[in-house]
């Protein structure tokens, strides 16, 4: 067993990627995504498998166990790139994807190209209205 945490998930039409903190690259076959219940920030105690295709080894998830959840301070020491804000792409990444993948369990969002295309435009547009620019010191010093 290997304890991982999830820094983010790319979601594939048959094997999805979980990155972890360290930037291991796990992969999870999408039927079994339900069971796994891998959420971004979570810490797990997991089982792998690996099997070589073509020259290449391929590490999956078999089995996790969820051990705790990194809190955002955590999960943004992580990333890189701050747009002077405090903030930085991955982190807009991060947080999009979190509640994106909730919204779809919750069934709040079809999963077809228009539905995710709208949710992701409007999970975007909220980071950058609340996170993505500081816009009270811009209004303190254009008061000034």
């Amino acid at each position: 067993m290997t304890i991982i945490t999830i820094a983010s998930i790319e979601v594939k039409e048959k094997r999805s990627v979980a990155i972890t903190t360290e930037k291991r690259r796990l992969g999870f076959w999408q039927d079994q995504a339900a069971k796994l219940n891998l959420q971004i920030g979570g810490t797990y105690e997991v089982e792998t498998t690996a099997t070589e295709i073509n020259g290449k080894t391929l590490v999956n998830i078999v089995k996790a166990k969820q051990i705790g959840h990194a809190d955002a301070a955590a999960t943004a020491s992580h990333t890189s790139g701050s747009s002077g804000n405090g903030h930085s792409a991955k982190d807009e990444q991060i947080w999009v994807q979190g509640l994106l993948q909730a919204m779809i369990k919750a069934g709040k969002v079809e999963v077809d190209k228009q539905a995710l295309w709208s949710a992701t435009q409007m999970l975007r547009g909220l980071w950058r209205h609340t996170f993505g620019f500081d816009s009270v010191h811009q209004h303190l010093e254009a008061a000034e």
